[in-house]
């Protein structure tokens, strides 16, 4: 529907007219919004489980879910939790029905180190090691100061 929407817009710019020129210009503007409420991506480490939101998607998987966590390495790397899909796991794409990288390895986690920057690594580190040492996981829920 956004690109159908978006699609006419340009298409009216086109055509020189005012309407169509203030659309194209509504839609970048709530573009530009939406990236930058998104951007940076996060991945958060939790007592019950993994949480990870990207310009296209938010997912959760538990814990009991996570088979194994993987770093690729190269060019674009990523973070990628293997999990199965099992009772509790959520999603949300915020792309509706169009898919996109993260939504096709659905139920893994997918986290691009181009959308957590300089957390990638610190991400890596905290999700391997909860998910190496379950038994400390319940410090996830204290506060540190």
């Amino acid at each position: 529907m956004v690109v159908l929407a978006a699609g006419f817009a340009v298409l009216m710019a086109t055509d020189g007219t005012g309407t169509g020129w203030a659309l194209a210009a509504g839609f970048l503007g709530w573009f530009l919004v939406v990236l930058l409420r998104l951007a940076p991506g996060t991945l958060v480490v939790t007592t019950s489980g993994i949480y990870h939101r990207s310009l296209v998607l938010e997912h959760f998987v538990p814990w009991n879910a996570v088979v194994d966590i993987l770093a690729r390495e190269g060019t674009d790397p990523w973070i990628t939790v293997k999990a199965l899909p099992l009772d509790g796991t959520r999603q949300r794409q915020h792309t509706g029905r169009l898919h996109t990288f993260e939504g096709q390895a659905l139920p893994f986690i997918v986290a691009r180190s181009s959308w957590l920057r300089a957390n990638t690594v610190p991400a890596y580190q905290a999700v391997k090691h909860y998910y190496d040492h379950p038994e400390q996981r319940a410090e996830l829920a204290t506060s540190r100061v």
